[in-house]
């Protein structure tokens, strides 16, 4: 079709509104999180930004892979790389319930509980 323009990814912080890619706010919410990071997630810190260098592309190309099929795992997965690196709201806020102990910590965390030491 003729006379569409592109999408731009907008982003939304606080009161402002800015147009910007993927990759981009990946960066900044990675940056953000580095405290919370050590050279163990340096891998999937590297993935996460391969990830949403593809979900540019494909928003790009109406989400026709290079190959011209409809990609619809790209998205899922660079999704699951930012709620393993605590950087949703959902994933930091579990994480922190995990922290203090509460009733939401996942099961390998109460495994890591009752193990006896040694």
């Amino acid at each position: 079709m003729t006379g569409l323009q592109p999408w731009t990814p907008t982003v939304v912080t606080g009161d402002v509104v800015q147009d910007e890619s993927v990759e981009g706010a990946t960066k900044r919410s990675l940056a953000a999180a580095r405290a919370d990071h050590t050279a163990a997630d340096d891998g999937a810190r590297a993935a996460v930004l391969v990830l949403a260098r593809q979900v540019d592309y494909l928003i790009a190309h109406d989400w026709a892979a290079p190959t011209g099929r409809l990609d619809n795992v790209t998205l899922p997965t660079y999704l699951r790389y930012c709620d393993a690196l605590h950087l949703t709201p959902a994933s930091r806020a579990r994480a922190d319930k995990d922290e203090q102990g509460g009733k939401a910590a996942g099961k390998l965390s109460s495994m890591k509980r009752q193990r006896p030491a040694g």
